[in-house]
């Protein structure tokens, strides 16, 4: 395959597409600005099979999880670094109600593969936990910067990786050739680009802690409506928050002190803060990815839209985008960017509002 493609955007969703697309033979170049705006580097890398809002099994869980283990585990072994963490995930219960649904559900065929009731004596005695908890397998969490810095590197013994600016990204647009395919994995930024801005792609803003607990001595991660994940060395990344739209991309303070308020609400340990980082995720009303090519532009295609579950969608559908660009499959219609097209920006502004009720 020699055609030439241009992946604009070097997040986890840039990234993977370029090695699928490497791995099947086509001329790529990577264009990035260096990560200063990419929210791959400021998450918290987690990934969950289950919905606790509802308490369901995630869109696609089961062919999700086989394409992230897969997929994650060769390219530890091709970069030489490790990166990817399965563990088990600890979800506190916040009442009765919370408890016993999960009691119920548990034992249903769509989610016995995932949650379990039985009792981790460890997490009884670390944290106040009067209705109990569950846990949930099949979760885990990835180290994106390490990950993203390992495929950079990787690129640029490749000779393929290209800083740019922003601004000079958007004019591989102007300067595109019919016979390239440019893709945009822009992630929130899609939302300025003059070719694909009706895309409804909005920003989610999250702050994520990094915080030091020396007597917390946990290998599995927590969830009490924010999580903790162990990182190493009783440190530990903490979070999220969500914020559609937030026009402030900064880390705000206010947000930190509430949010280690709320841990030593269940934890009564000392607990001192380490790091604090912002960044918005790709969101869409419906939380599908966006993909596909512009409508009237040929050439011209976009990967984006993987919003707090990035993770986990972006191997699946960056192999099935791949396949879809060598011809060997047709593209998921319900992944398809054109779906939204010619949509007005009234009905855009409903989808917005839509998603922030549900969200």
């Amino acid at each position: 395959m020699s055609r030439k493609v241009n992946i604009v955007g070097q997040g986890l969703a840039g990234s993977m597409l370029a090695m699928e697309l490497l791995q099947r033979g086509f001329d790529v170049n990577i264009y990035d600005d260096g990560h200063l705006s990419s929210s791959s580097m400021v998450a918290a890398g987690m990934w969950n099979p289950v919905t606790f809002k509802k308490l369901s099994e995630s869109w696609m869980a089961s062919q999700l999880l086989i394409a992230a283990d897969q997929t994650y585990r060769r390219l530890e072994n091709k970069l030489g670094i490790a990166f990817y963490h399965p563990v088990e995930l600890v979800r506190l219960f916040q009442n009765n109600l919370a408890a016993n649904d999960w009691e119920e559900k548990s034992v249903h065929p769509e989610l016995s593969a995932y949650l379990s009731d039985l009792r981790d004596e460890t997490f009884a005695k670390e944290f106040d936990q009067p209705f109990g908890h569950g846990v949930v397998t099949g979760a885990g969490w990835l180290d994106i910067p390490k990950f993203l810095n390992g495929l950079r590197d990787h690129f640029l013994d490749l000779g393929i990786y290209q800083l740019r600016s922003i601004d000079e990204m958007q004019e591989l647009q102007q300067n595109h050739r019919e016979s390239d395919l440019t893709i945009f994995c822009t992630g929130w930024r899609a939302v300025n680009s003059g070719l694909f801005n009706w895309a409804p792609v909005i920003p989610n803003k999250g702050e994520v802690l990094t915080v030091d607990i020396p007597e917390l001595s946990i290998n599995r991660m927590v969830n009490f409506g924010n999580f903790i994940v162990p990182i190493g060395e009783n440190r530990f990344r903490f979070g999220a928050t969500y914020k559609l739209n937030e026009p402030d991309p900064n880390p705000q303070t206010e947000t930190a002190i509430e949010m280690i308020s709320g841990l030593r609400e269940i934890y009564h340990g000392d607990v001192s803060l380490v790091d604090h980082k912002a960044g918005s995720r790709p969101t869409t009303p419906d939380r599908k990815p966006l993909v596909g090519e512009h409508p009237e532009h040929p050439g011209m295609w976009i990967f984006n839209g993987f919003g707090s579950k990035g993770v986990l969608l972006i191997p699946y559908f960056a192999n099935h985008f791949a396949e879809v660009l060598s011809g060997n499959a047709e593209l998921m219609p319900d992944v398809n960017v054109n779906r939204y097209w010619n949509r007005t920006v009234q009905s855009h502004a409903s989808l917005v509002s839509s998603f922030r009720e549900d969200h």
